[in-house]
């Protein structure tokens, strides 16, 4: 009896000094509904994939511009990344609601709707050249975008990627090193070229 007892002890010393050593995740641990968001936006994101690949037109028939699908692809799957990877190691992982939470919560929602606005305004940004000369209001939700998306990289990737990143936008406003100024010159030949770095259309790539 004795001796099952004191097997008992030593077993709980044990998992008491494995649980202590263990790596600690960097990811969320979400529950609820939080946990359920991440898998609905992906099902909707492949069923808008099928959609524009096939042009089915889910959507009462209207067809989906290139521009309105990457934008609506960025704003539902971006979000997901601010919910489960937190911001620093002080955040809690164990599904317990703190204030990084909250504040990671408020931000994905504010990224999806920002995508939205610009996904609704695809047609404009594409057939009047907004990644040359676009309204104040798209210029801050492509700047606010282009912060979020570094701090993405940088909660995901770390700092090598997130030095990567940044070493680009202070480059020369010249067409041959940023080629998509060139290209955008066309359709709007009075404005000259420069970067595009804070155009709507930067975030994802353009």
């Amino acid at each position: 009896m004795n001796d099952d007892l004191h097997v008992e002890e030593k077993t709980a010393e044990l998992e008491a000094e494995l649980e202590k050593k263990s790596v600690v995740t960097k990811y969320r641990e979400l529950t609820g509904v939080f946990r359920v968001i991440p898998i609905v936006l992906t099902v909707v994101v492949i069923l808008l994939s099928i959609n524009w690949t096939y042009d089915l037109r889910f959507f009462a028939g209207i067809i989906m511009e290139s521009y309105t699908f990457y934008y609506l692809v960025v704003g539902l799957v971006a979000p997901t990344a601010f919910l489960y990877i937190p911001v620093n190691k002080k955040a809690r992982r164990d599904g317990v609601r703190d204030v990084y939470f909250w504040g990671d919560a408020v931000l994905a929602v504010l990224i999806m709707a920002a995508n939205f606005y610009l996904a609704y305004n695809a047609y404009n940004i594409y057939t009047y050249g907004w990644e040359l000369v676009a309204p104040r209001i798209a210029t801050v939700i492509s700047v606010f975008l282009w912060l979020c998306y570094v701090e993405m990289a940088r909660r995901s990737g770390g700092a090598a990627i997130t030095i990567v990143i940044l070493a680009f936008p202070p480059c020369p406003s010249t067409p041959s090193i940023c080629p998509a100024s060139s290209t955008a010159s066309t359709r709007v030949s009075s404005t000259p070229p420069r970067c595009t770095y804070w155009a709507p259309t930067a975030g994802w790539g353009r």
